[in-house]
């Protein structure tokens, strides 16, 4: 369907259909993956908001078709436009440079101290995807039995115990020595973890130490990125992240992590 638009001079076509049925498929998806799968109701909530714009374009199109306030109805449509299309390529960016950056460093064997971050755990047992981490640190740390190991994580909602004891528990089940283990019980989020860590390396006798850090690969590229503006040059190494739909969750959930890694180092300087 054509009509002629807001202005007059030039057609419009009737998309607002189209629109809404995206709309509607994303909306259907995020409940299902909202109810039925827990493990990534993050995702849930990426398509839901997506759904919503989808729908506000719709109503959008709809109402400048329609001629209801189409002046009003155009303009603020093409804005959505322009942003959707600012916020797609930044995405992309941003996805590519968490994709490409989820590699294991050269020379990251040998270090003084190993950072191990810290992921949910349910009660006192690791997630899967800190069971990888934990998996991979304990490999390390058996070819490398110098190095010091940091288990950095505190306690969030169900949890028993903070991320750190239960990390530490699961190491030493691994046959790695305890009194290698250094734990970091306080952080709440990444941001967190590395400052710590890094005020408990700080602390040590080591001068000039060698640092390496461990975590799933969708984590690589934001742990170099803080490791950086906390001045420090670390390696990172990848422990793989179990299941392909938890990295696909993961790698987009890291495109707004970043945006708050970017907001507390640039914009506010922290």
């Amino acid at each position: 369907m054509v009509n002629r638009n807001y202005r007059g001079n030039q057609s419009v076509r009737d998309i607002s259909f189209p629109l809404a049925a995206i709309g509607s498929a994303l909306a259907v998806m995020a409940v299902f993956i909202y109810l039925f799968a827990i493990s990534i109701r993050f995702f849930s909530i990426f398509l839901g908001l997506l759904s919503v714009f989808f729908f506000a374009l719709a109503a959008l199109r709809y109402m400048a078709v329609k001629k209801i306030f189409p002046g009003f109805a155009g303009i603020l449509y093409k804005i959505l436009q322009i942003c959707f299309i600012i916020w797609l390529i930044s995405f992309i960016i941003v996805e590519a440079l968490v994709i490409a950056g989820g590699k294991t460093d050269e020379g990251s064997e040998g270090s003084d101290y190993l950072i191990v971050l810290g992921a949910g755990i349910n009660g006192m047992t690791p997630s899967l995807s800190l069971s990888s981490r934990l998996d991979t640190a304990a490999e390390y740390l058996r070819d490398n039995p110098d190095t010091l190991v940091i288990v950095t994580g505190g306690q969030g909602p169900g949890e028993d115990i903070t991320e750190a004891e239960a990390m530490r528990t699961y190491l030493v089940a691994k046959g790695i020595d305890e009194a290698n283990i250094l734990m970091e019980p306080r952080a709440v989020d990444t941001l967190q973890n590395f400052k710590y860590s890094f005020g408990i390396i700080e602390s040590g006798d080591i001068e000039d130490p060698k640092i390496s850090v461990i975590s799933n690969d969708f984590h690589l590229y934001r742990s170099r990125l803080i490791s950086g503006y906390e001045g420090y040059d670390v390696t990172v190494i990848n422990a793989p992240t179990p299941h392909l739909y938890l990295k696909i969750t993961y790698i987009i959930r890291e495109y707004f992590s970043l945006a708050k890694v970017f907001a507390h180092y640039v914009i506010y300087g922290i």
